[in-house]
């Protein structure tokens, strides 16, 4: 069972009934040549009458678990850890893009999650 990470965007169903008049064409009863028939154009709803869109609803995958309070720090992944947290503090700025590589159990799972839960902890609808 491998850890995931995995933020989804959707927006909430809208249902609107559009009422459409309907125009029938009924063909004359004696016509001795065939005329081609005309219907009528239906009546088109305009752009300003579609409602606006709902509010999109966001949800994330992040492990609220992995927080950097908790990440066991050693010599093999502090360079790691300080990164991290410099891109938690400050998304977009240095370390842009942060890249992590190591062997496994190092906590680079870990980190990205506490990356994560941090952007999240200082702006809750990111």
């Amino acid at each position: 069972d491998a850890p995931q990470l995995r933020f989804e965007v959707g927006t909430k169903p809208v249902t609107q009934t559009l009422k459409t008049p309907v125009h029938n064409v009924v063909a004359p009863a004696q016509t001795t040549t065939a005329q081609p028939q005309r219907v009528a154009p239906a009546a088109r709803s305009g752009w300003d009458n579609v409602p606006a869109p709902a509010e999109p609803t966001y949800r994330s995958n992040v492990n609220v678990k992995h927080t950097f309070d908790n990440f066991v720090e050693g010599k093999s992944n502090q360079l790691a850890r300080a990164a991290a947290r410099q891109v938690a503090d400050n998304p977009g700025g240095a370390y842009n893009p942060l890249f992590l590589y190591g062997g496994t159990g190092l906590g680079k799972t870990h980190l990205l999650h506490a990356v994560g839960n941090g952007i999240m902890a200082r702006k809750p609808n990111a």
